[in-house]
């Protein structure tokens, strides 16, 4: 039996596994919620099966989520992650199970152009994974292993071209649930300036909120739980219910 806590919905970002990310946030959101993280398939205890498209990728997340829902719930996910959990939250609306809120952190919204220099692709394995790697966003025993080094950079090049593909989504209908928008202060990758964007793809609440760091500010700024402990309380003060 779920308490009367919402459920949060925790999606990484390209090449990383949901249940080692949000571990700790358990935790630190106990008062307020139930962290599950939400592993893809073929990361962390979620069993591999071919994905051949990020829509695929969608629907079976919708289906997972939805099959487990006792209760209000949110979702939320970081860059990739976060194009994700608002396809999620989109998905799940039009089936009128929709979430109280959708956290979107280190992400720009869909279709926009850079306002920074762009992202250069690596050609080979060990560029992409240094390139990453210089974000904070590959464990250390990837790097320094033969067999995970290749395990790590395949991830993330299906990871990135899923990524790719939900960011030339367009014509997409706005969601109805609150949009919370999280941005890193030096992040090359979503500038806040960048995420403002956001603003325009919810009938919903919309707030922004700006941490010091890269582009993986959730893993090294200690007040990002907080501040979504923060915007969870204030659905229960405003006492939102899921349609």
């Amino acid at each position: 039996m779920r308490s009367d806590r919402p459920t949060l919905y925790c999606l990484a970002y390209a090449g990383g596994t949901a249940s080692t990310v949000y571990a700790p946030w358990k935790d630190r959101l106990a008062d307020v919620a139930d962290v599950v993280p939400l592993d893809i398939p073929g990361r962390g205890a979620a069993a591999p099966r071919p994905v051949p498209s990020v829509e695929d990728l969608v629907s079976g997340l919708v289906d997972t989520v939805l099959d487990d829902l006792d209760g209000p719930w949110g979702v939320l996910g970081h860059s990739f992650g976060g194009g994700l959990a608002v396809e999620i939250a989109r998905a799940a609306e039009l089936l009128g199970r929709g979430p109280l809120c959708c956290f979107v952190s280190g992400r720009r919204p869909p279709g926009s152009p850079r306002t920074r220099v762009g992202r250069s692709r690596p050609r080979s394995d060990d560029a992409l994974l240094d390139q990453v790697a210089a974000w904070g966003g590959v464990p250390p025993e990837f790097l320094a292993n033969p067999g995970l080094r290749r395990l790590a950079a395949d991830r993330l090049r299906r990871d990135i071209e899923f990524s790719d593909r939900l960011h030339r989504l367009g014509d997409r209908s706005p969601l109805d649930c609150a949009l919370h928008v999280l941005t890193g202060r030096s992040d090359p990758l979503a500038t806040p300036e960048e995420a403002r964007g956001w603003a325009t793809h919810t009938t919903g609440r919309v707030t922004f909120d700006e941490f010091d760091g890269d582009h993986f500010f959730v893993l090294t700024d200690g007040l990002v739980p907080a501040t979504i402990a923060a915007r969870l309380r204030s659905h229960a003060t405003t006492r939102e219910v899921p349609v």
